[in-house]
């Protein structure tokens, strides 16, 4: 049995975004950790957390777009089977909600366990 091109781009789609969630997770808060330890100002404490987010979407998105020019340049600019916009948007879409997901993330553990280092 063959497993429907579109149903296998989801499943590595979240796949993906679970491991780089729970990667960009335990990052952050092995930093998080790291610099408590070192009794640093919460602002560093953002900070550091910020960069950490930063350099970890700016990965996902040099993936994303190398893998749109390897899509593109197979398909040879003509139309196939459910069509490169298609294709785009989808990832577009996705790579942005994780990017969003993640910047909403940086706040939530000011909000939640109010990280304040005294």
């Amino acid at each position: 049995m063959k497993v429907p091109h579109k149903i296998m781009t989801m499943a590595i789609m979240l796949a993906a975004t679970a491991g780089y969630t729970l990667f960009i997770r335990l990052s952050s808060n092995i930093a998080f950790i790291l610099v408590d330890q070192m009794g640093a100002s919460p602002g560093f404490l953002f900070s550091v957390t910020v960069d950490v987010y930063i350099i970890w979407i700016i990965i996902a998105w040099i993936s994303f777009l190398g893998q749109a020019l390897a899509y593109f340049k197979r398909s040879k600019g003509g139309n196939d089977s459910h069509g490169k916009n298609n294709w785009a948007m989808t990832h577009g879409l996705w790579i942005g909600t994780a990017t969003l997901w993640h910047l909403s993330g940086l706040i939530s553990p000011f909000i939640s366990k109010s990280y304040v280092i005294n």
